[in-house]
């Protein structure tokens, strides 16, 4: 029997941890959790998020570890909210393809535009083949414009997280802004009391 006053910054860490655990409340916020848990011990949390029916929110810089007990990522990019299915590795993977297309996208239409630009300048002025250049100019007024892939900017979330909450079974969501910052959800269950550590 020791006072938490007296137990080392780990063993204060592991104490506050467990006490969270014995509350058994619907919402648990930890923040960055396996900081100062060992191997065995990480583990144990490991499993123990992954057979809970209860929701977590967890800051953490432990990707091995998120990549461990997450189903559901939310992202976000350029402001907005982005929802993949899978583990951290197969977000990053979707997310890349998705990246990939967009610029894709973006380089064919920017062709496209330019093309049918040069065309109306060059023919607007022509009796012959004004009406082909009035057309190709409504085109171009009506075309979804596809914007290039965007480097992250400053995290501004709503509160409007509705995005989480898109199936009835439990899952974990992964939310981050760039490389570092990194938010875990695990969803379950009807939230009726929350704790925070």
């Amino acid at each position: 029997n020791h006072k938490v006053n007296t137990l080392s910054g780990g063993q204060r860490a592991k104490t506050m941890l467990a006490k969270l655990l014995l509350e058994s409340p619907d919402v648990m916020i930890l923040d960055e959790p396996t900081n100062f848990l060992d191997v065995e011990h990480i583990e144990w949390l490991t499993k123990f998020i992954n057979s809970s029916d209860k929701t977590f929110v967890i800051v953490s810089h432990d990707a091995e570890f998120l990549n461990k007990v997450v189903n559901v990522v939310c992202d976000v990019d350029n402001n907005k909210i982005n929802r993949y299915v899978g583990n951290l590795d197969q977000m990053e993977q979707v997310k890349l393809a998705k990246r990939e297309q967009q610029e894709k996208g973006f380089k064919l239409q920017q062709k496209e535009i330019k093309k049918l630009e040069d065309y109306i300048a060059r023919n607007k002025a022509r009796a012959a083949t004004a009406n082909m250049a009035k057309s190709r100019e409504k085109k171009l007024e009506k075309m979804d414009i596809i914007t290039p892939p965007s480097e992250p900017s400053p995290i501004s979330i709503t509160r409007d997280l509705s995005i989480l909450s898109r199936s009835s079974a439990s899952s974990s969501v992964y939310l981050s802004h760039g490389k570092y910052d990194l938010f875990l959800f695990k969803v379950g269950g009807t939230i009726k009391s929350v704790t925070c550590i």
